[in-house]
């Protein structure tokens, strides 16, 4: 994976546009996009997970729904939990959620992996209960 943008990005007229740097949260941060560019509402972070590497604006959630929902990357820096098995059943694939004993359908979809957004808005309830939730899940 390469997590730099191209290098057609850093050739542009708008100063504003070229990539800069950014520094993460802490050692370690998956979710804090190494480069971006803009400011304010126009500001964006480069995704290298995705292939082709992409540009999400950061102020309307699009990058942070990228990351969390088809990376598994929350936004506090640390990656969702993976399921601990996996099966093929019925001609589909299921993971086991330690979290809620249980096997659930992983799926892509137009969002992200459904194993994600399960992970998001069921097992933090189950693990964390649901006042840390709300904190957690509103933390920008």
């Amino acid at each position: 994976m390469n997590f730099t943008p191209p290098a057609q990005d850093f050739e542009h007229d708008d100063v504003d546009l070229i990539p800069r740097r950014e520094d993460s949260m802490f050692g370690g941060d998956l979710f804090t996009p190494g480069w971006v560019r803009g400011y304010g509402k126009d500001k964006e972070g480069f995704c290298g997970r995705c292939e082709p590497g992409v540009w999400l604006n950061i102020d309307d959630g699009s990058y942070k729904a990228n990351l969390v929902y088809k990376h598994g990357i929350d936004s506090s820096g640390i990656p969702l939990a993976r399921p601990s098995s996996l099966r093929q059943r019925n001609g589909a694939w299921e993971g086991y959620c330690d979290a809620c004993n249980g096997w659930r359908t992983i799926r892509a979809t137009v969002l992200g992996w459904n194993w994600f957004r399960h992970c998001i808005k069921v097992c933090y309830l189950i693990l964390f209960g649901v006042s840390t939730f709300v904190v957690f899940w509103s933390r920008e």
